[in-house]
């Protein structure tokens, strides 16, 4: 198994002990490998009303919403760190709840508002956090 370079412990060879470690994950040009990069994709779907805490970040398609949505996690298939994105324009008058989330975010529902929504299952809680775009 690859490791650093222990200090003062690889005399004369803590060269070949670095570059071994770095071959793991990068290429000989110093470029990522494709394979080292676990959790950088992301899909884009729409959001009903429950969402996914998958291996990937799901980006959910952007909406004015026109009807009041309760929102709750799916807490079947869940990976720690997973995540969802979500951007909401208000439309003065509906807005969504949030159910099993914890968070202390209000949505902006005036209109043409901008909501991005953030949502992370950190393995415990399921939360989610609102920036607000005038």
């Amino acid at each position: 198994m690859s490791r650093l370079p222990t200090v003062g412990g690889d005399n004369d060879g803590w060269g070949d002990v670095l570059n071994d470690y770095l071959s793991v994950s990068h290429n000989t040009n110093g470029t990522l490998k494709t394979e080292a990069i676990q959790c950088l994709s992301s899909s884009t779907t729409d959001l009903d009303t429950v969402v996914s805490f998958e291996r990937t970040t799901t980006v959910y398609t952007p909406v004015t919403l026109t009807e009041n949505k309760t929102i709750t996690p799916n807490t079947t298939t869940k990976v720690p760190g997973g995540g969802a994105v979500w951007r909401v324009t208000g439309d003065g008058v509906h807005e969504p709840t949030f159910s099993g989330f914890v968070s202390n975010d209000s949505f902006d529902k005036t209109l043409n508002v901008i909501n991005l929504i953030v949502f992370l299952y950190d393995g415990v809680d399921y939360w989610y956090s609102i920036t607000i775009k005038p």
